[in-house]
């Protein structure tokens, strides 16, 4: 009967464990309806300027690139540091681009400026309305399991970026996170998203259950 209890309190321990880590991890929404909310340009020939209305809906940030690039970064506390918090988490945003169509990724970058990372691509944002681009991830994946997913080191965007650590160490600290146009022209951001998966309920169900038996049981036992 002790082994029993004890087995129960473990598990309830580790479903604990998973509902404070989800509490503790990154959880971010930005829909710019009053100002630039701490972005900038991403390249010294990017221009940023955030507009209060035509978003989906209100505020937006409008990026115009002439360098090979277009786009926005951050390095906000509340985006940066240690996402490993997280078994899964959800990035999206939405995007609009009269410039034909622009290859758009989504950039994490390791620990400081000196450091480059990892991009997830969102594909060629279209030109005719704003469009909502969404994935998921596990920041604790191997770079195998990372480029399986989809990912890619920053040399893919410049083959001078190889200042890169791997998938898993770059996520336990973070230093920025940018939406990048592959090339000249403008993008349209809006509505940028990073939370983590929400523990399904029955885990929580499972968790209190456990608890109550375990309460039931030691007042039985008395």
């Amino acid at each position: 009967m002790k082994k029993k209890f004890l087995g129960r309190l473990a598990v309830m321990f580790f479903l604990c464990g998973l509902v404070s880590g989800a509490d503790a991890a990154i959880n971010y929404t930005e829909t710019w309806d009053s100002d630039l909310s701490g972005w900038g340009q991403n390249t010294i020939y990017t221009d940023v300027e955030w507009q209060p209305v035509g978003g989906n809906p209100g505020g937006f940030l409008h990026t115009t690139g002439t360098g090979g690039f277009t786009g926005a970064y951050t390095n906000k506390d509340e985006l940066t540091g240690n996402y490993n918090f997280s078994n899964f988490i959800e990035v999206s945003v939405d995007l609009f681009s009269d410039s034909s169509t622009m290859p758009t990724v989504i950039r994490f970058r390791y620990k400081s400026p000196a450091y480059n990372g990892w991009y997830y691509p969102l594909g060629d944002v279209a030109s005719s309305q704003w469009q909502t681009y969404s994935f998921e991830f596990n920041p604790s994946w191997s770079d195998n399991q990372a480029f399986a997913a989809g990912w890619s080191t920053d040399e893919g965007i410049n083959p001078s970026y190889t200042t890169i650590v791997s998938f898993s160490e770059t996520m336990s600290d973070v230093w920025s996170v940018e939406a990048r146009g592959l090339r000249s022209g403008n993008l349209d951001i809006d509505n940028f998203k990073i939370s983590p998966i929400p523990i399904p309920g029955a885990i929580w169900l499972f968790a209190s259950g456990l608890a109550g038996v375990i309460v039931y049981r030691r007042k039985k036992q008395n």
